[in-house]
């Protein structure tokens, strides 16, 4: 876990970090290290924390019929459940630990959370080429 704020550095989502910078996000947040087949959070609950991928494999998949249909999967450096969490509404999908992976969570109005946001925005603009998705910005706005 020590190596942590180093890993984070190296991800796109954090150009222009520091490693001290990353830490203090750690140190906001909560570190977690899942077993695989450890579930996130579950399809319909209400979105109660950011989740940022450091290591390993998370699932997205939606039960129906009795059945598990694998919507896709996300690695290091993936911010999940954001937009739940700033629109306040349940998961659409459930999500869980493909092997060993661990995570960092941030819980809304936490500023680990508001910075992992920021950061996103920063991202996904840079990417764009432009500004960031309206729901972003009054995201941050606010």
């Amino acid at each position: 876990i020590q190596e942590l704020p180093q890993l984070m550095v190296s991800f796109d989502l954090f150009r222009g970090y520091t490693a001290f910078g990353t830490q203090r996000l750690i140190e906001q947040g909560r570190v977690h290290e899942l077993a695989a087949g450890h579930v996130l959070y579950s399809q319909g609950e209400p979105a109660q924390k950011v989740v940022l991928v450091l290591s390993g494999e998370v699932e997205h998949y939606v039960a129906s019929r009795g059945r598990e249909i694998r919507l896709g999967s996300a690695g290091p450096s993936h911010v999940l459940a954001d937009v739940q969490v700033l629109g306040e509404v349940p998961h659409p999908s459930s999500a869980r630990a493909v092997g060993q992976t661990v995570i960092v969570e941030a819980r809304p109005g936490a500023a680990a959370c508001t910075e992992m946001r920021q950061s996103f925005v920063s991202t996904t603009s840079d990417r764009r080429g432009g500004a960031p998705s309206t729901t972003w910005t009054k995201a941050v706005a606010s």
